[in-house]
């Protein structure tokens, strides 16, 4: 629409709102598709050379390939962080198990705070209401919680009667031998 101002036209733009939706969509859909597919990529990597198959990958043990732990340490020198290289595999597993359709819906944090999901029916309905409603990272965190309770880590708990034992052989041999 022109509209004469002295001189000179101005024009006035119209936004078109359904333009930029559909834009965001397509282009959240190659960025983040984008983001997955190189993590997916370099996991299916890492599994193929260090570890020979899914089912070696899929193992949680404590003895990673000494090889990997080493190219994680240089992971910076291909653009990585070792966290993501180290999380990379477990990432190409889970988009394995989640399938293209969901996986793409979900954002490199979406999927991150799904690895310690350990019942994968579970992992997969969180997966699928996260894409499918829109959830940000913080609501899929929350809604794990709700279905999982975090794994306690570190050492059990020293039982009471003997931290009290402990504390008054302490205070009884105070610098005694």
């Amino acid at each position: 629409m022109a509209r004469k101002s002295g001189s000179r036209v101005e024009m006035q733009e119209t936004v078109d709102e359904r333009l930029i939706e559909r834009a965001i969509a397509e282009l959240r859909e190659i960025v983040v598709g984008g983001q997955i597919g190189l993590m997916v990529h370099v996991g299916e990597y890492l599994v193929q050379h260090f570890f020979g198959d899914v089912a070696a990958a899929r193992e949680r043990r404590a003895n990673k390939p000494a090889s990997l732990r080493r190219l994680a340490e240089r992971a910076e020198e291909f653009g990585m962080h070792p966290s993501g290289l180290m999380q990379s595999v477990a990432v190409a597993v889970q988009v394995r198990q989640f399938g293209k359709r969901i996986a793409n819906a979900l954002g490199t944090s979406h999927h991150i705070a799904l690895l310690p999901v350990r019942d994968p029916e579970e992992k997969l309905l969180l997966a699928e209401a996260a894409g499918a409603e829109k959830w940000t990272v913080e609501e899929l965190r929350r809604r794990i919680r709700r279905v999982q309770q975090p794994s306690p880590g570190g050492r059990p708990p020293v039982p009471r009667v003997r931290l009290l034992i402990t504390r008054a052989a302490r205070l009884l041999l105070d610098g005694e031998e």
